[in-house]
């Protein structure tokens, strides 16, 4: 009995062991159909998506591809920032091409010299400047030049523009040619380029030079100052000669005091009457006065002084030498011709001797070529009135007084014949007279001529004149003629004024008979 239950109790745990196998194999078996249903699933949208990308891939970001490949330029991060922030630079803007531009009255071979750069400035031409593009066609240009110069509006035949040759002085001028379509902005720049002024000049007509009333059109865009004696304003191109010409303004006071003094305007309205000794004009008040002591005047005088007469109120007046005081030398009487040139050197130094000194001042410790330049530069300089007393010093020595003084003037006339150490002309020595000693010559150089050194050369000799120096000696006898007075067909050349000796021999090979062989004609015929 006991077996069979313990048989019917095994019996049922076997059945309840194997319910619950069967019950855990179908939970396993649903749930991997399941997890491969999952599977499955995310397989298939992962495929999905990854075609998805494959036919529209996402770019990335300009801002996140130059941030990835330039961190430390784009990331905005804290710390001091390394680089500065990235902007657009503005265009330059062309620069306008400055050109000096100079008007002439006809066309010239040449450029102007000084004198006839002031006429022309007074004329409503000379320089100007203007400020033009690269672009610029013929007609702006026209209608430019026609505002800067309106003289130009008055040429009906044309102009065209010339520029100058390198050097000194008064250069030649050669046409800058236009082109199929006139002038350009380029063309003017390739023209000017290294500061070259521009020359225009009418090709069929010639302007006038007679000079414009100050308030032209012509002269409206220059500045202008007032000048202290007429009280006009005159433009600063023109007033440095204006004011050498310009005659002072009368004065309220000046005027009164004429016009109080009656005696003063009776003597000038006095006619005039000749003096019976000296033939000069004279008032008729003063002519009685003048001929008691006219006769003395060449006689004696150790100052050198009565030579000279001056209207009274006049003599103690101080000033330059353009004063209005009426002088009359005497020297002129003199029969003598050593003592008339004394008093004439005495009767210009005393008229002045109250003035400002001239002072030369040399420094002998320097080269010789710097010393030669101090003298040029002195008789060089504009406006001086040479009879001045002169101051000379020398810097480097202890000498004073007029042994210095003679010392410079020596120098001068020295150097007018062995020539200055100064590079002019393509030359170490700058002579301004040639040949040799009795027949010397001032050399056939323009370069000298554009230079003044022959005007420097003047000063110099009439200054060693005025204040007892040296005399300048060793000119040739028909050069002499020349500069007192003569003309130049009278005087008598010789064949030693000829400074060049080859030029010289194939002279004299005209001299004789003798029959002249080829080479001797071929020379003739190359001097000829």
């Amino acid at each position: 009995m006991a077996a069979v239950e313990n048989t019917g109790s095994s019996s049922v745990s076997q059945d309840a062991i194997i319910q619950s196998a069967t019950h855990l194999l179908q939970l396993l078996t649903s749930s991997r159909r399941t997890t491969a249903v999952m599977d499955q699933n995310t397989r298939d949208q992962s495929q999905v998506a990854h075609s998805s990308n494959i036919i529209n891939p996402e770019r990335p970001l300009v801002q996140q591809e130059m941030t990835r490949s330039f961190p430390g330029i784009f990331l905005r991060g804290r710390g001091k920032r390394r680089f500065p922030p990235t902007s657009l630079m503005p265009a330059k803007k062309p620069k306008p091409l400055e050109v000096v531009f100079y008007l002439l009255p006809k066309e010239m071979d040449k450029t102007p010299k000084e004198h006839e750069k002031y006429l022309h400035t007074q004329a409503g031409m000379g320089q100007r400047t203007a400020y033009i593009d690269e672009n610029t066609t013929h007609e702006e240009l026209s209608d430019a030049l026609n505002v800067l110069f309106p003289k130009l509006k008055e040429v009906t035949g044309g102009w065209l523009l010339f520029k100058p040759g390198g050097g000194w002085g008064s250069r030649k001028l050669s046409l800058v040619p236009p082109d199929d379509i006139g002038y350009t902005g380029k063309i003017l720049k390739a023209a000017s380029r290294g500061g070259k002024n521009l020359f225009i000049a009418p090709i069929q007509e010639e302007l006038s030079i007679d000079p414009l009333p100050l308030n032209d059109e012509s002269f409206s865009s220059m500045p202008k100052a007032k000048c202290q004696k007429c009280g006009l304003g005159i433009p600063l191109q023109l007033l440095p000669e204006h004011v050498k010409s310009c005659p002072p303004m009368e004065t309220a006071s000046e005027s009164s005091l004429v016009c109080s003094n009656g005696d003063e305007s009776t003597e000038k309205e006095s006619p005039m009457q000749p003096c019976p000794v000296c033939t000069v004009m004279y008032p008729s008040d003063f002519i009685a006065m003048h001929a008691s002591s006219c006769g003395e005047s060449s006689t004696s005088d150790e100052n050198g002084h009565e030579g000279t007469v001056i209207e009274e109120g006049q003599a103690d007046m101080p000033g330059p030498s353009g004063t209005s005081c009426a002088v009359r030398d005497g020297w002129l009487t003199v029969s003598d011709s050593s003592k008339a040139i004394s008093e004439c050197a005495k009767n210009a130094l005393h008229l002045h001797e109250l003035e400002n000194p001239l002072i030369l001042t040399m420094d002998i410790r320097r080269s010789v070529a710097e010393q030669d330049v101090a003298l040029i530069s002195f008789y060089k300089r504009p406006n001086v009135e040479w009879a001045r007393p002169l101051e000379c010093r020398l810097e480097g020595d202890t000498a004073i007084g007029q042994g210095v003084v003679r010392f410079f003037l020596s120098t001068c006339m020295e150097k007018l014949v062995s020539g200055f150490c100064i590079n002019f002309a393509n030359s170490s020595v700058t002579p301004v007279f040639e040949g040799e000693l009795g027949h010397l010559v001032p050399p056939a150089s323009q370069f000298l001529v554009d230079s003044d050194m022959f005007l420097m050369a003047r000063r110099m000799v009439g200054h060693s004149f005025l204040h007892g120096g040296p005399c300048l000696s060793g000119l040739s006898p028909a050069v002499v003629h020349v500069l007192l007075g003569g003309s130049p067909e009278t005087a008598t050349v010789t064949l030693l004024d000829c400074p060049d000796l080859d030029i010289r021999g194939t002279i004299q090979l005209l001299e004789g008979e003798t029959k002249l062989s080829d080479a001797e004609r071929t020379r003739v015929q190359d001097l000829a």
